[in-house]
């Protein structure tokens, strides 16, 4: 779609059983089936469907999931960075390359913001992932507004590693433009995948 930006669908087309879809991080597309990443790299991966975090897996490793007769499911493959990262919305499949906008992360601020397109009435709900942990924002149900400006702030983690180790909790609105939201005790990690 762009560089950076994969989804992945699985589908077993087997009607009868549950069969486990894998497909390959890294390799010739051809000869192996494989999602033609980097083999150097590691990538978080979300579940769409499910709206969960699946894991990080390393470039050399397998998405592999069980999945029930007939059933497909949408997945979002992000390249891990060094810094907290968004890694799938609950607003569109493409798990935010529709709906969010000028994604910038702030270092020194340890401040994540975006432009988030929402949809009157709905809440839109961010999952973030960064060093081995996953949080989510609710960006409140909108009474008219078509954007909402949001800052995810860091400011109480000790580290860029450790920053989602804090979860996204309720928007307030702060001083500026932006709601501010405020950190909270984060959820257990999910288990790797295997």
């Amino acid at each position: 779609v762009k560089p950076g930006w994969t989804q992945v669908i699985l589908v077993n087309n087997d009607t009868k059983a549950v069969k486990t879809i894998s497909a390959p991080m890294s390799g010739d597309q051809a000869d192996t089936g494989s999602l033609g990443l980097d083999a150097k790299a590691s990538y978080w991966v979300f579940d769409f469907w499910g709206q969960k975090p699946v894991g990080k897996i390393a470039g050399t490793g397998k998405l592999s999931i069980a999945l029930q007769p007939g059933e497909a499911r949408v997945f979002s493959v992000r390249k891990v960075l060094d810094r907290p990262q968004i890694i799938g919305t609950s607003r569109h499949i493409m798990c935010g390359m529709m709906e969010l906008l000028d994604v910038k992360w702030n270092g020194e601020k340890k401040e994540l913001s975006f432009t988030a397109d929402v949809v009157k009435g709905e809440p839109l709900v961010v999952f973030f992932a960064s060093g081995g942990a996953y949080c989510k924002t609710t960006i409140p149900a909108t009474e008219g507004a078509s954007k909402a400006s949001v800052s995810v702030s860091m400011s109480n983690c000790k580290s860029v590693t450790d920053v989602m180790s804090y979860p996204v909790g309720v928007v307030e609105e702060a001083a500026s433009e932006r709601p501010v939201v405020k950190a909270e005790k984060c959820p257990a990690t999910p288990p790797a995948p295997t």
